[in-house]
C-alpha cells in the first residue's frame, strides 16, 4: 500500500504503471506486496518491461 498513492498520481497524469514484470498493480489481493514500481511514458513503457527484464527476474 504504501506506492498506492504515488502510482495513482503518476497514472492520473498520464503515465503508465506497473511492477518491474510488466504487470499490473493489485493492491485487493491477500499479499498486496508488488515486485518494484515501475513509472513511464506510455509509448516505452513495453521498451523499459524488455530492458529491465533480465535484472528483474535476478531479483526476484
Amino acid at each position: 500500500w504504501d506506492i498506492a498513492a504515488a502510482a495513482l498520481i503518476a497514472r492520473e497524469a498520464g503515465a503508465t504503471t506497473s511492477d518491474a514484470f510488466g504487470q499490473p498493480l493489485a493492491y485487493n489481493k491477500r499479499d498486496p506486496r508488488a515486485f518494484g514500481l515501475l513509472v513511464t511514458a506510455p509509448a516505452i513503457h513495453a521498451a523499459a518491461v524488455e530492458r529491465l527484464a533480465d535484472r528483474a527476474a535476478k531479483l526476484a
